[in-house]
């Protein structure tokens, strides 16, 4: 009995993500978003980078987002320079490109986000666009921002994509974002749900953010940002057609220190979020998120729930039959959510490690202290 017990509520907690990440994939097949508007070009729009120790990349990252089919006098490119060389700031300010050097006692992407916003000051801008050092945006990027506030959008997600995918590790990261992107975003919106956030490739109106982004502290500012826009009732559009490429991990190592920043702000902000309850402007896709942060990391219920459906059916158990609807529903929504060009000879040899990712992030459940407040730096390469 209490091993009966054990299962269903092991299959509630594995099976059920699995189940809603397919409703939702499913609902992505019908994403075809339409600006029926072109922008009169005239927003004001800030491209605020943050750069902690990003020597090796952001000067390509500054130029992309500087070469910009905009009219020049609308748009500004602003690097938050955190702990790079100072022949980098040179170097920088040289391709014309604004830097403000930061330095904090305790490095975050949230600290220096504020100190830009306090530097540039109030009506500086219309728009405020974040993308990650690391990042490469088309020379259309803000023109088509643009587009999406003419037809009305109040906050915007693009489409961040992998640069590379040159290393097993890069591939299942590249893979993974493109099911989140399916999801969490595409299949959100059509069901009438904020897209979530990513971290980057992301536009805000300025004076909302202004007035907003010292709310932000901890490590999981992306989340925190989510939790606003909600509480304040914007809602988040996805740009399927505005790419951004990022720059995937690639080592086991670096993809461990990464998604152990991510489950430990996933489960800061929870708490965050059960505060915010009471509030009268909370809508369906305040209730979405809570429920989203209650979900364990999806690389654990990746490897995890095949076995648990073995181990069911060698047990005999009744519900044995529960648990392979569930991994074929899991299988659905990554077939469903991954581009067809992905679906290769590297991808599977790259699913490989999967059981032993899923392996680092159930040892990450137990290593999340310092996650809220200690910045968690990726090394770019």
């Amino acid at each position: 009995m209490i091993l009966k017990v054990i299962n269903w509520i092991a299959l509630i907690v594995l099976g059920f993500p699995a189940l809603y990440m397919f409703v939702f994939a499913l609902c992505a097949k019908f994403f075809n978003p339409v600006n029926k508007l072109k922008g009169k070009r005239t927003r004001r729009f800030v491209v605020m980078i943050p750069a902690y120790k990003s020597d090796s990349c952001i000067l390509s990252t500054a130029l992309s987002a500087r070469n910009q089919c905009y009219p020049i006098n609308n748009f500004r490119v602003l690097v938050i320079s955190d702990s790079m060389q100072q022949s980098t700031v040179e170097l920088l300010r040289k391709n014309d490109i604004e830097v403000l050097e930061v330095n904090f006692e305790v490095s975050s992407k949230a600290r220096s986000l504020q100190a830009a916003m306090d530097w540039l000051g109030d009506n500086a801008a219309d728009i405020i666009t974040i993308i990650d050092a690391d990042n490469i945006v088309n020379e259309d990027y803000i023109a088509s921002l643009d587009d999406c506030f003419e037809n009305g959008a109040q906050a915007v997600q693009a489409h961040r994509t992998a640069k590379n995918v040159d290393t097993p590790i890069a591939v299942i990261d590249a893979a993974a974002e493109e099911i989140n992107n399916s999801v969490f975003r595409k299949g959100h919106c059509v069901a009438g749900i904020s897209s979530a956030l990513i971290g980057s490739g992301m536009a805000f109106p300025y004076d909302w953010f202004r007035d907003r982004v010292h709310d932000f502290n901890t490590s999981g500012e992306d989340k925190e940002i989510e939790l606003a826009l909600l509480s304040d009732g914007l809602f988040v559009s996805y740009a399927d057609n505005i790419p951004v490429l990022d720059e995937k991990t690639r080592t086991q190592d670096n993809y461990s220190n990464q998604h152990r920043r991510w489950i430990g702000s996933q489960y800061n902000i929870f708490g965050s979020a059960l505060k915010g309850l009471t509030s009268a402007k909370l809508k369906t896709g305040y209730f979405d998120k809570l429920l989203q942060w209650t979900f364990p990391p999806r690389m654990i219920i990746m490897g995890v729930l095949p076995v648990a459906a073995i181990l069911s059916s060698v047990l005999h158990l009744s519900n044995s039959l529960y648990w392979w609807v569930a991994v074929v529903l899991l299988v659905l929504s990554m077939l469903l959510g991954i581009p067809l060009s992905m679906l290769n000879s590297d991808l599977f040899k790259a699913l490989l490690k999967v059981p032993a990712l899923a392996g680092s992030a159930i040892l990450n459940l137990f290593h999340l202290k310092g996650t809220k407040d200690n910045f968690i730096h990726t090394e770019h390469q």
